[in-house]
């Protein structure tokens, strides 16, 4: 049997994960079912050696943190998208951030694979994450690549301490490998892990209940994060698509030793 350092030695991309590869994709190719707590160590020594194995501080920095560092003005966006193709019924999220996701209307759904629009979008780091016909219209969804940056708040503010919700097949993906970012199955965002965190205790409880309510699966789990327990720091962004509580996301992994059932 081979050893953990032997596996990733060995390991290349396939052509399939080449751009956003995770430790799921990582698992599957080199056929391993569990990182164990003996391995999760060396796993992590290599991973994030620049000069061994996949080198995944690197592919971080330059594929999920490319030098476009932020997505710019909606409002600015917005009101040329209305003038350069008469888009309509424009409404914002009712977040507190200034980089906001934001939905409006159109005529016809091609309108989303224009060359031009794309370019825009582009040009102020916005993506299409949902498209879907309302009556006689198309109505669009556009969320921000880069949304305002918390990670400050969430180590300092909120002593580097987060929350999610998972169910049992959620749960049975943490005792495995910890949480790897994914994606969404109903819209498309970049792969992230959606946490919420708050420094004051009773809107943290009271968002436990509205997101609860809000997740149509059974048999939840609370987890609790420490962040703390990992050496490598990660970037936390507002979660763009929620609008009525504060949560977050992150697209880097975070190792199951983090994590604890509460």
């Amino acid at each position: 049997m081979k050893t953990i350092k032997e596996y990733i030695k060995s390991y290349k991309y396939p052509a399939k994960y080449y751009y956003n590869p995770n430790i799921e994709d990582w698992m599957e190719m080199n056929h391993i079912e569990k990182i164990t707590e003996d391995i999760q160590y060396d796993f992590e020594r290599i991973m994030w050696n620049p000069f061994k194995g996949p080198k995944y501080n690197i592919w971080i920095e330059n594929v999920v943190y490319e030098n476009i560092n932020n997505s710019y003005d909606p409002d600015e966006l917005y009101q040329k998208l209305v003038n350069k193709f008469n888009v309509s019924n424009g409404i914002y999220a009712e977040t507190n951030s200034n980089v906001k996701s934001f939905t409006f209307d159109i005529d016809n759904e091609n309108l989303i694979n224009d060359e031009e629009f794309k370019s825009l979008l582009n040009f102020y780091n916005y993506y299409v994450s949902f498209c879907e016909k309302r009556n006689n219209k198309y109505q669009v969804y556009i969320e921000p690549y880069k949304p305002e940056d918390k990670t400050d708040y969430i180590y300092n503010d909120c002593e580097g301490i987060v929350y999610r919700f998972v169910d049992d097949n959620g749960l049975k993906r943490i005792e495995n490998h910890g949480l790897a970012p994914r994606h969404d199955k109903d819209r498309y965002y970049p792969r992230y892990i959606f946490v919420i965190a708050d420094k004051d205790e009773s809107r943290l409880k009271d968002t436990f209940s509205k997101v609860q309510r809000e997740i149509k699966k059974n048999n939840l789990h609370l987890i609790k994060i420490d962040l703390n327990k990992y050496e490598n720091k990660l970037r936390f962004y507002v979660d763009p698509a929620s609008v009525n509580y504060d949560a977050f996301i992150t697209r880097e992994y975070i190792p199951k030793y983090c994590c604890e059932e509460i």
